[in-house]
């Protein structure tokens, strides 16, 4: 691997991630980078004796583990954005490869056992070791590490100690502790949604609208998978007539025709979020991906999960090669939404969805509904939610739900680690740690 950069080599958004955005705000905006001020105002940390706080060099580990991570399939790349999506609005889009992330010694090892330790909840910890396989131990905890980091950037924290996350009867996670503050009206609602499929661990978060996230992985990396017919054949009441007219009129193009027309209509490689379409990927199963995801999203968002009948709903998506088109033309962001009916309603007035190719011939889909639609037995997540979307203006309401949907960045297990946890995160995980580089003189 590539020896980690210093400090002053990483883009200003990448220290700012680190320093939190209450602190690291005002720089943002102007658009300066570290150098000598950070000490001053970015960390509020004062000077080490190589004129960095010390909690600075997580960032250079960050970059270390990114260098060796060499192609992240079309999805953001965390050295390039600082991985912080947009923090201080609360609308975050993470994903980690979870097979790129292989630890000594598996769940046994000292660093996996040094990151379970970060996990203030017992009955959590608990749950990641009950998986048998490894590979779901890593996806749990990855998943469980992904809501507190973004819990704690979002809050302007260092560390995990004082963040409770808690969970509704479906099992949907949410932060109940501390929440923002009365002044962040902006972040009153404050949620997210995390899911793992295939090589990939997701988070997305929504700062008022309720938040809904899914991943699904290609036929032959699920466990236990069969032929995608058999699927089609077990679960042929999940979709619609009109949603599996769609999965075979993909079908009927074949992967040549999806690939060639993608690339006819936007020319080059998709970036980001858009991914590429792989030669290999079977159209018909994508589709498929495709709409189940966005069952998933429209589900995990409300919380009543697998409750909801998913052929209530239904989703009239773009044709791949349209869909990678229009990422292309945005530079990399999905189209904005697509038209979905609940018994035949439209529900555009209340939904939004946007779907995300990642690495792997994996889709991800992002659901922003309303407030009022939430299912929560207990009430706890409800009560977290303190802005209620009736009380929105029908324009403020419309202007969250068609906000520009961010691109996934891809995070490697670094990026996970709060900041005061990085040092010890270093040794356990066998990483090289040495004195940041001190910044150039003031002129």
């Amino acid at each position: 691997a590539s020896a980690p950069r210093a400090p002053t080599d990483l883009p200003l958004r990448t220290l700012a991630t680190a320093c939190g955005p209450a602190r690291a705000g005002a720089a943002l905006a102007a658009g300066r980078r570290p150098a000598a001020e950070c000490s001053k105002s970015l960390c509020g940390g004062g000077s080490s004796g190589s004129g960095w706080p010390q909690r600075c060099a997580r960032r250079r580990f960050v970059a270390a583990a990114v260098t060796e991570m060499a192609d992240a399939d079309g999805v953001e790349n965390v050295a390039a954005t600082g991985g912080e999506g947009s923090a201080s609005s609360g609308r975050l889009r993470w994903a980690m490869n979870s097979a790129q992330w292989q630890p000594a010694d598996e769940h046994q090892g000292v660093e996996f056992r040094f990151l379970l330790g970060l996990i203030r909840e017992k009955d959590d910890r608990e749950q990641v070791l009950k998986f048998v396989r490894f590979v779901d131990k890593k996806r749990a905890l990855i998943s469980r590490l992904l809501v507190r980091q973004a819990s704690a950037v979002v809050l302007g924290l260092s560390s995990f100690s004082d963040l409770e996350i808690a969970r509704t009867k479906g099992k949907k996670p949410f932060l109940k502790a501390p929440r923002p503050g009365p002044d962040r009206a902006d972040l009153a609602n404050f949620n997210f949604s995390v899911s793992h499929e295939g090589d990939w661990v997701i988070l997305a978060s929504e700062p008022l609208c309720v938040c809904g996230a899914d991943v699904a992985a290609p036929q032959e990396v699920r466990p236990g998978a069969g032929a995608a017919r058999d699927v089609f054949r077990d679960l042929e009441d999940q979709l619609t007539p009109s949603e599996w007219a769609f999965v075979k009129a993909e079908e009927r193009r074949g992967p040549s025709q999806v690939a060639a027309a993608s690339s006819e209509a936007g020319g080059g490689e998709p970036r980001l979020s858009g991914g590429a379409v792989e030669p290999e990927e079977d159209p018909a199963y994508g589709a498929f991906q495709r709409h189940w995801c966005c069952k998933e999203a429209f589900v995990k968002a409300r919380g009543d999960g697998l409750e909801f009948p998913f052929n209530r709903i239904e989703f009239s998506l773009l044709p791949a090669a349209e869909h990678d088109a229009a990422v292309r033309a945005s530079g990399g962001r999905p189209p904005l939404g697509f038209a979905a009916r609940v018994d035949g309603v439209d529900i555009g007035p209340r939904w939004r969805f946007f779907q995300h190719r990642l690495g792997g011939q994996h889709w991800a889909a992002v659901a922003r509904g309303p407030t009022g639609e939430v299912v929560d037995a207990q009430g706890e997540f409800k009560r977290t939610l303190v802005r209620p979307t009736d009380a929105f203006e029908p324009l403020d309401w419309r202007r969250e739900l068609d906000f520009e949907e961010p691109p996934f960045t891809v995070v490697p297990v670094a990026f996970l680690v709060p900041p005061d946890a990085v040092e010890a995160h270093a040794q356990a995980a066998g990483l090289p740690h040495t004195a940041p580089a001190a910044p150039p003189a003031e002129g």
